[in-house]
């Protein structure tokens, strides 16, 4: 598998915005509004002793819901942690 080029990359950001009639002002005020979203569940689930990387999970729709109601009666492993002596710190 071959490296992209610079120019290579530059044609397919031009070829998706063009894809998605979006400009780029518009591209990059959703890639904010995500990475708005995103860092809070992050640090929920980092906080909450999961891996962070489950909060990307909360932009797929039925996931989302079950990981919701997972998150809200399920047992945190932060909170076994706790009642097994064996807690760590959640900034590591």
């Amino acid at each position: 598998m071959s490296e992209l080029s610079v120019q290579q990359v530059q044609r397919l950001i031009e070829r998706f915005l063009i894809s998605t009639g979006l400009s780029p002002a518009e591209t990059a005020a959703i890639f904010l509004i995500l990475l708005c979203v995103t860092l809070p569940w992050f640090r929920i689930f980092k906080k909450a002793g999961y891996s962070g990387a489950a909060g990307f999970l909360m932009f797929i729709p039925p996931i989302n819901i079950f990981m919701f109601l997972l998150f809200a009666y399920h047992e945190w492993p932060i909170e076994r942690d706790r009642e097994t002596g064996t807690a760590h710190s959640w900034r590591h």
